[in-house]
């Protein structure tokens, strides 16, 4: 694997960061510039977002297109970031993967789809077609609760 040479690697403390939302909603972007701060003044040394806290899977793309965006255009790599893209479909996480990538991000976060069950072999396919598009880390996230067969 050949990676950008701008990418930096993930290292140290990687919160899986929550994403700020608005009474109404909506993204909150000072919310989530304050709460990014706290992180990076308590010790984080990497930024994980849109992964991990599970609130991705309800985020239509426009919505995560924004956050990545704007969290990449905050942070300015200031500490490696890593945005969880997966989607429930190879070609959409491969979108969602080249535009965290475009934005700045150092490398993303796949998951398969949650609730579904593919073969060992369409795993394989889905995160060797991700990574071929890809010029950034790739971090296969896992959830244990679904496994594949």
């Amino acid at each position: 694997m050949k990676v950008k040479e701008t990418a930096k690697k993930p290292y140290g403390i990687c919160p899986a960061s929550m994403t700020i939302w608005n009474a109404d909603q909506t993204y909150n972007k000072k919310g989530m510039e304050k709460y990014l701060t706290w992180l990076l003044d308590n010790g984080a040394q990497s930024i994980s977002i849109c992964g991990s806290t599970g609130e991705n899977v309800a985020m239509n793309m426009e919505e995560q297109r924004e956050i990545i965006g704007h969290v990449a255009s905050f942070l300015n790599g200031q500490v490696p970031l890593i945005c969880g893209t997966g989607r429930y479909d190879t070609l959409n996480t491969i979108k969602m993967s080249k535009y965290a990538q475009d934005c700045g991000a150092d490398g993303v976060m796949v998951i398969l789809p949650y609730y579904l069950n593919p073969h060992k072999k369409a795993v394989m396919q889905h995160f060797r077609d991700i990574r071929a598009a890809l010029d950034i880390r790739m971090m296969i996230y896992n959830n244990p609760w679904f496994l594949p067969l």
